[in-house]
């Protein structure tokens, strides 16, 4: 059909979409809980009807709250190349686009994730707990663009979280929010998950933490199960510029919070700081030096040596919808000036570790963040120029980029860096995402007067129109409603006096009792997968089993299991052989079975015994593998097979160099290898796993054969089996 492929995009970016409006066919704007199902069933209602036009569908869609088609638009520009107009196809003024907004209490969210075999970034089940944020702070795009706060209740959480668990296998647990810890019933939902799932050795995390609203007896809580990093933003160290941007912070206040955290066991501190932020000067840059060095002086006796602060310096970048989406950017340059007087405050002192964004890179994003649909022309420009991966530093050009906007009659220093005029009309005004744009006028000239504003959410109304379709202001109220069997508290957790806190108990775990041992297949897209990933496959499908795996001690507890000897990637196998340690015995027939219906496509278990603690434990049974390497049909001709065997057999050494990461030594072969089978169609071997004599399969054939082997010239390499010791 005509009207495919329908290209639509979403998202926080979605909310300034000019820039990409060449690329997409429709935008859609703000939650898409329901919104991606009204789209759906407009697909669905074309496909059915026979539609063949894409301007039939994009009529169609159009009649959709929350879509956005730029293409029915018009830019109008004025001899400045400022936007003198935004019309649609009659000249009429563009009709705002508003913001879907959902209720999370409507439903507990996402309960299968994604389990990917192969390590992702965040291995963990999410569980969204809370939408929106009122503190204000006004760089924030997504602070200002997710009003009005909602909150998930309780009892969805905890069902969310029970659900997506036993689904995935993760071992983490986190409680999503732009701020968890300003969730109205958090210290409760943490006491609760950590005494459920602690037994289990999954751990809850809070990924986002605010210094104001820390509580060490909840962080306590949560490092019971698994100790991890403390992360803060400050984002200024002088009271005047945390006014400016809206970050209310008592700085005494603070130090008091990390003296807390140092004595609770912490030795490991992340701050994040702004720099260039509107009306900074090089006091509020010097004041970052001397926090840091308050904090040092207070940390280093409780640390004991062992403190290490690492702190990234980001540029500030101005983003659309934001009470700062006037501002101007500084340069590259001052960007990097300014960098350097806290680089310069704190050199020599090796308690710290500064990092910093790529100026450039900051350059380009605040471009790309204010630019209008002309922009596209630079983005299409840079990428044929073959930006790619341009997040990567090393990637990174801004040359490119200058040279991709030139080639756009673009000047990327006057987009990034232009302090914006208020009566100015933006490229992003016929968005509404339920702020208004008074609101931020006058939130603009608050903070060039260096004016607070108080979380709404919990307190009074800041006007700034969120709450428009609700009946009055709409504050965040604790949840009342006590759950079966137990009453939700809303009140904060204890931290008590610093002095008198115990440190957390050390944490006790059912001892194995009975080893479990397996063996499985390991074929089709799973021969891909590297050693650590297979582990954590692994391990993900004997949760889902919900076996009772023993656990170890320590701040860091992992499963108490002993793989099979790596294998290389690409690399198929039949027998291999894994063991579990148990906290009691199972059932091996239920377990089998169990295990087999949680195992992702290409894992297949074949075989289950139970034997006692004491028994020798398989890493000490490895003895040889036995591997089959077959090779595409003509690689090899039958005479070369026979000789290349014939002259192996005859040899009494057969010396070959291996690497290690100890460096290169000799092997030699005929004490390392076997041949059983040898034909032009490919080789059966057994090579032993002493670590001295083991050699890769394909290294070996290569020394045999004299010739160069690449994974591509094999059909399959597999492990057939491997050879224990009794």
């Amino acid at each position: 059909s005509a009207a495919f492929p329908l290209v639509i995009a979403g998202g926080e970016g979605a909310m300034a979409p000019e820039p990409m409006s060449d690329f997409i066919d429709c935008f859609a704007i703000g939650d898409g809980e329901d919104l991606v199902l009204e789209i759906m069933a407009v697909v669905d209602a074309f496909k059915s009807e026979g539609g063949d036009s894409k301007a039939d569908l994009l009529d169609r869609l159009a009649n959709v709250s929350g879509i956005y088609i730029p293409s029915r638009l018009q830019f109008n520009y004025d001899a400045d190349g400022l936007i003198e107009s935004v019309t649609d196809g009659e000249g009429n003024p563009a009709a705002p686009v508003h913001r879907r907004v959902w209720d999370l209490n409507e439903d507990i969210g996402v309960t299968r994730p994604l389990a990917p075999n192969m390590r992702a970034v965040h291995d963990r089940h999410v569980v969204e707990i809370r939408r929106g944020c009122a503190r204000g702070c006004r760089f924030c795009h997504a602070g200002m663009t997710n009003r009005p706060v909602r909150e998930r209740r309780p009892d969805q959480i905890l069902e969310a979280a029970r659900i997506g668990l036993e689904a995935s296998g993760f071992g983490d647990l986190a409680l999503l929010s732009l701020s968890s810890t300003d969730h109205t019933c958090i210290g409760d939902l943490v006491r609760d998950l950590v005494a459920e799932y602690r037994p289990q050795n999954i751990a809850v995390s809070l990924p986002s933490l605010r210094a104001n609203s820390f509580d060490i007896a909840l962080a306590s809580e949560i490092m019971k199960v698994r100790k991890t990093g403390i992360t803060f933003a400050p984002e200024a160290a002088t009271e005047r510029l945390r006014s400016v941007i809206n970050k209310e912070l008592d700085e005494d206040g603070f130090l008091e919070t990390l003296r807390q955290v140092f004595e609770a066991g912490w030795t490991t501190l992340k701050l994040y700081f702004m720099v260039g932020l509107p009306t900074e000067d090089d006091a509020d840059l010097e004041a970052i030096v001397a926090l840091a060095q308050a904090i040092e002086r207070m940390g280093r006796p409780i640390g004991r040596g062992r403190l290490k602060i690492n702190i990234t310096l980001s540029p500030f970048i101005p983003k659309p919808h934001t009470p700062f989406q006037w501002a101007a950017q500084i340069s590259p340059d001052e960007i990097a000036r300014r960098v350097g007087i806290v680089r310069d405050g704190l050199r020599g002192r090796k308690i710290f570790d500064i990092k910093h964004t790529n100026t450039g890179q900051a350059l380009v994003e605040a471009a790309l963040a204010r630019g209008d649909r002309r922009v596209g022309r630079a983005i299409e420009a840079a990428w044929r120029a073959g930006a790619r991966f341009d997040g990567w530093s090393d990637q990174f050009d801004l040359d490119r980029w200058i040279r991709a906007f030139e080639s756009a009659g673009l000047d990327i220093h006057h987009l990034a860096r232009r302090e914006r005029s208020e009566n100015e009309i933006l490229p992003w005004d016929h968005i509404d995402v339920r702020v208004g744009k008074p609101f931020l006028l006058k939130d603009w000239a608050r903070a060039r007067a260096a004016e607070l504003v108080e979380d709404c959410a919990r307190g009074r109304c800041a006007g700034c129109d969120a709450c428009r379709d609700s009946e009055g202001h709409r504050l965040a109220q604790p949840y009342q409603e006590p759950l079966a069997g137990q009453t939700v508290r809303s009140a904060p957790l204890p931290t008590g006096s610093p002095k008198a806190r115990p440190r957390p108990p050390k944490r006790q775990a059912p001892p194995p009792t009975v080893r479990l041992r397996l063996t499985f297949e390991k074929r089709q897209s799973l021969r891909y997968l590297s050693h650590l990933d297979l582990a954590a496959v692994l391990t993900a499908t004997i949760t889902r089993a919900q076996l009772p795996m023993a656990w170890t001690l320590g701040f860091h507890p992992h499963p108490m299991i002993t793989l099979p000897p790596a294998l290389s990637l690409g690399f198929g196998a039949l027998g291999e052989p894994f063991e579990i340690s148990l906290t009691r015995p199972v059932d091996l027939k239920d377990t089998l079975s169990a295990l087999n219906a949680h195992a992702p496509e290409g894992l297949a278990f074949t075989s289950a015994d139970l034997v006692s603690i004491q028994t020798t434990p398989l890493s000490k049974r490895l003895n040889a593998a036995v591997y089959r390497i077959e090779l595409i049909d003509g690689f090899l001709e039958p005479a070369a097979a026979r000789e290349c065997c014939e002259r192996f057999e005859r040899a009494r050494e057969w010396l070959i160099t291996k690497k290690t990461k100890r460096g290169e030594r000799e092997v030699n072969l005929k004490q390392s290898i076997h041949i059983s089978e040898f034909t032009s169609a490919g080789i059966q071997m057994i090579i032993s796993l002493a670590q001295e004599k083991y050699i890769d399969p394909l290294n070996a054939l290569r020394a045999i054969l004299d010739r160069d082997i690449q994974p591509a010239d094999c059909r399959a390499v597999t492990r057939l089996q491997v050879i224990l010791t009794d």
